[in-house]
């Protein structure tokens, strides 16, 4: 009897992996939304098909689609769908969309509310030759590239089951995977993927949500401190994201900018008086932040501060702060004064380590270990420790 039910639990857990890892299996990545008009185009011919009922509307080199009410107008002929597939002629050409990027798969367009969006619909791994290209180096070593191919698949499995319900799995920017279409795919980056075809990382036989980031700082991320969706993943030391662009950085904040900015969010505040860490996780990263002004005092979650001055400004949340005092503009030409110097303007230094929000893999320290010797898979059980890597069919 407890054979049986170890038999059960097995296939109950792994036949929702089996069928994703199919590498026909597609992923629907949302390029755009909220546009008027959308034109496709490909050199080998294209065909525009209906979603719900499969009939081809139009074969054509190129094909550009409007709004109608709540129907779709392809050139100057109204169609009685609301969404279509574009699909190249011939499967293995690539498509551009709005005379930029180029993509594999087929696009789908749909009319939402008078405004169109563009999903690009191909397969998994198809996907993650564009991907793996996009988020790193392809000339970086072979090995950094595997340990992101299997993170990036992991990554879009567990997205795939969480939007299934919705009209796309992942967008194409920094807040899923950045995916640049077909142009950022090369021949080391295909070979990193076919290496790992069907390999996740897995917790309680299901994928994770495998966050990765570009440099640490020296140090990652407990989850539980920036995504309580996943708690098992644990900070670790890291060595090697040390001799990186990205270590060390440091940035001058005008405390009136700030003001300004925490005021968009619906955070109203004095004049800023001081801007000191309040509370810190354990890896060293500011948790909360006391933001010290004329009316008192205001809270602010490190993660959602750095958010609100944008990530590719205050780079992470592993910093310290330093009062500049205030500065004078005489003469075309910025001069730091004394804090009390009247008629001058505060300003903060932000001093840190690493970029982005730390959790899961150092893509940086990836590559590290990789320069080091370090297999794909000890990089994986380093950044993912006490997961599980899995190889699906």
């Amino acid at each position: 009897m407890r054979s049986l039910w170890i038999s059960f639990l097995f296939v109950f857990f792994l036949f929702p992996l089996c069928a994703w890892g199919n590498e026909s299996v597609p992923i629907r990545v949302l390029l755009s939304s909220g546009q008027s008009w959308v034109r496709a185009d490909s050199s080998s011919g294209l065909v525009v098909v209906d979603s719900y009922t499969g009939e081809r509307l139009a074969e054509a080199r190129s094909a550009r689609l409007a709004p109608k009410g709540n129907r779709l107008r392809l050139g100057k002929k109204l169609l009685t769908t609301s969404c279509v597939d574009i699909e190249p002629a011939f499967p293995e050409y690539p498509m551009r969309l709005d005379g930029g990027r180029w993509y594999r798969g087929s696009f789908r367009v749909r009319n939402e509310r008078g405004r169109l969006s563009v999903v690009n619909v191909l397969p998994l791994e198809s996907y993650l030759y564009s991907v793996v290209g996009s988020e790193v180096s392809p000339d970086w070593p072979l090995e950094s590239l595997k340990a992101q191919a299997v993170a990036a698949r992991t990554y879009a499995l567990w997205r795939m089951e969480e939007n299934s319900q919705k009209i796309y799995d992942v967008v194409d920017t920094v807040a899923d995977q950045v995916y640049n279409g077909y142009h950022w795919e090369s021949s080391r980056i295909r070979q990193a993927v076919l290496a790992t075809r069907g390999e996740v990382i897995t917790h309680d036989g299901r994928p994770i949500k495998a966050y990765y980031h570009a440099a640490c700082g020296g140090h990652t991320e407990d989850a539980d401190y920036v995504f309580p969706d996943a708690p098992f993943l644990k900070g670790v030391i890291c060595e090697f994201c040390r001799n990186t662009p990205h270590f060390s950085w440091s940035r001058i904040f005008d405390a009136g900018r700030v003001r300004s900015v925490l005021a968009a969010r619906g955070i109203r505040v004095g004049p800023i008086l001081e801007i000191k860490p309040e509370s810190h996780s354990s890896s060293g990263r500011v948790d909360t932040l006391a933001v010290v002004h004329s009316w008192g005092t205001r809270l602010v979650a490190g993660a959602r501060f750095r958010m609100m001055l944008g990530p590719g400004t205050l780079k992470s949340t592993r910093f310290s702060i330093a009062p500049q005092g205030m500065y004078a503009r005489s003469s075309g030409e910025t001069a730091h004064l004394p804090a009390s110097r009247a008629g001058g303007r505060r300003t903060f230094r932000f001093s840190g380590r690493g970029w982005g929000h730390g959790v899961g893999m150092c893509q940086w320290g990836a590559r590290g270990m990789a320069n080091a010797g370090y297999t794909y898979r000890q990089i994986l059980n380093h950044y993912y420790a006490d997961q599980q890597i899995m190889r699906i069919p």
